[in-house]
């Protein structure tokens, strides 16, 4: 039994909350095909918040049992963009919300990880979420949710409309809180 626990929770790339982000993308794009196709909404949004569930869950089990890995350090918010972004855009294109909602989350993603990514190069814990993003992340999703099952749209606008401003705040605060990591180090004076 001890064998397997070290092998689910290691700090290599096979471990179990990698297999969970894993999983989770490959479910979005599932989910984001049925969304498209027209698939029973109550299966697609059941669906949806099960996978949207496992967030959490993936990040927890890494730190409770120790096995954050680089490759769960990237996973993770692929996985989390997977089940937003794409399906913003499914809906955006079904007429059902407005093109900037997608727009204004995708261009923030890429500021926030252009951020991340030249932070992590100055630093080797790098940045984490803000709360702003997690409170983003938990007012889109339920959002979401309610758009797949189709049911309470106002509700559902209302979030995805909070999401969104919080998205805009958020990569603001991203800017203004790490706006140093951009700035070049002072050329140093030539000495003959």
């Amino acid at each position: 039994m001890k064998n397997l626990k070290n092998m689910a929770f290691n700090h290599g790339p096979l471990n179990l909350p990698n297999l969970i982000s894993t999983v989770r993308i490959i479910c979005a794009f599932i989910i984001l095909v049925g969304v498209l196709k027209g698939f029973n909404p109550v299966m697609l949004g059941v669906g949806y918040c099960a996978v949207a569930l496992t967030d959490a869950l993936d990040g927890f089990l890494a730190r409770k049992y120790d096995s954050v890995s680089k490759l769960g350090k990237a996973l993770d918010p692929v996985a989390d963009k997977a089940l937003v972004t794409p399906l913003l855009v499914a809906f955006a294109f079904q007429g059902t919300i407005s093109w900037i909602v997608p727009a204004i989350t995708f261009f923030r993603d890429l500021l926030v990880d252009g951020v991340k990514q030249v932070a992590s190069k100055n630093s080797e814990s790098g940045i984490g979420a803000s709360w702003m993003g997690k409170v983003k992340t938990a007012t889109t999703m339920p959002g979401i949710a309610l758009m797949i099952f189709g049911i309470f749209p106002e509700l559902s606008n209302i979030l995805i409309t909070i999401g969104t401003g919080l998205c805009i705040a958020s990569g603001v605060d991203y800017l203004i809180k790490y706006k140093d990591v951009f700035k070049e180090d002072a050329p140093k004076e030539n000495i003959p």
